[in-house]
């Protein structure tokens, strides 16, 4: 199998990424009890307030096939500013 380019995002409620410091395009880090992982993060209205939503496309896939998560926010936490 061919795997092509895995994109993953942090997709956060604009009122919540303004309460943590979260910036569109930035860097951030989430860290729950079952792992962390650092992704760029997606600022947008799609997701509920005190979510974070964990999304991985795989490009190499018919369709680009998602993978989503959903975290509670208070669950996790979220730093941004990682390279």
């Amino acid at each position: 199998l061919v795997k092509g380019a895995q994109r993953c995002t942090l997709q956060v409620h604009p009122d919540d990424a303004d309460e943590l410091g979260l910036s569109d395009g930035g860097a951030a880090r989430v860290t729950s009890r079952v792992g962390e992982l650092v992704a760029p993060v997606e600022v947008t209205d799609s997701i509920r307030l005190a979510k974070v939503r964990v999304k991985e496309v795989d490009t190499a896939l018919p369709g680009e096939r998602s993978v989503v998560g959903l975290i509670d926010i208070r669950t996790v936490v979220v730093e941004e500013g990682m390279h």
